[in-house]
């Protein structure tokens, strides 16, 4: 009688064989399906970012160097604050350009691509300053068509003694 040890029984074989590729088939789509999300969850958190970076740059910060307004090419980054939450309509005209209700405002403003740039991102965005009633002061950019790939960041600031509302949306 010939000696048994060392080998597979091909039924054995083969339902062990199925149950692996079954498991690891699973596996495959457990990891497209959360790869996936993982994905779509840290672009969302990188737009998110951007918004609240470029929203705390506009309205806390006055630039780089503080007068950028006079030649606003060799700005190495945009604020429009005179101190945190307090904005200077004369940055806002230099940054917009003769939009609304800037008064004394001469300035054509900065080129959208130029102040992408400027503010760093690779993401398009839309800024807006208005007051809480509605009244538009200024716009940069354009509004996303496909607002939940969106994130929008609102921040209340002071401009010339009243409360205005910028509002940067960062967005693919």
């Amino acid at each position: 009688m010939a000696s048994m040890k060392g080998q597979a029984i091909p039924l054995d074989f083969m339902v062990g064989l199925f149950i692996f590729l079954i498991l690891l088939a699973y596996f495959i789509v457990l990891w497209n399906i959360f790869s996936e999300n993982y994905s779509s969850h840290s672009e969302r958190v990188e737009r998110e970012l951007s918004a609240i970076v470029l929203s705390d740059q506009l309205v806390s910060h006055t630039g780089s160097p503080e007068n950028w307004t006079e030649s606003p090419e060799n700005a190495n980054s945009i604020g429009l604050a005179i101190r945190p939450g307090v904005l200077d309509s004369n940055k806002l005209c230099a940054l917009f350009g003769m939009q609304y209700g800037i008064d004394n405002c001469t300035s054509a403003g900065l080129q959208y691509g130029y102040a992408k740039s400027i503010f760093g991102l690779d993401k398009d965005f839309f800024v807006k300053v208005e007051s809480p009633d509605g009244v538009l002061f200024a716009t940069m950019g354009e509004q996303p068509e496909n607002a939940s790939r969106a994130a929008e960041v609102t921040r209340i600031a002071m401009l010339d003694g009243s409360a205005v509302f910028l509002k940067v949306q960062v967005y693919d």
